[in-house]
C-alpha cells in the first residue's frame, strides 16, 4: 500500500510496517548473505501474508 514503509538490513535481513493492511514483517536470518537485497524465501513469505 501507498503508506508502507521498511528498510533492507545486512545480510538479506528487512522489515516493513503496511498500517493499511495491519501487517508489520520482520526477516532476520541466523547466517549473513552476501546481498542487501531481500533473499527469495523472504519474498515468498511476504507474498503469503498478503493472501
Amino acid at each position: 500500500s501507498t503508506s508502507s514503509f521498511g528498510h533492507p538490513g545486512a545480510g538479506g535481513s528487512h522489515a516493513f510496517a503496511d498500517p493499511e493492511n495491519k501487517i508489520s514483517f520482520a526477516y532476520v536470518m541466523n547466517q549473513m548473505e552476501q546481498s542487501v537485497l531481500p533473499n527469495e524465501k523472504s519474498l515468498r513469505l511476504v507474498d503469503a501474508i498478503y493472501r
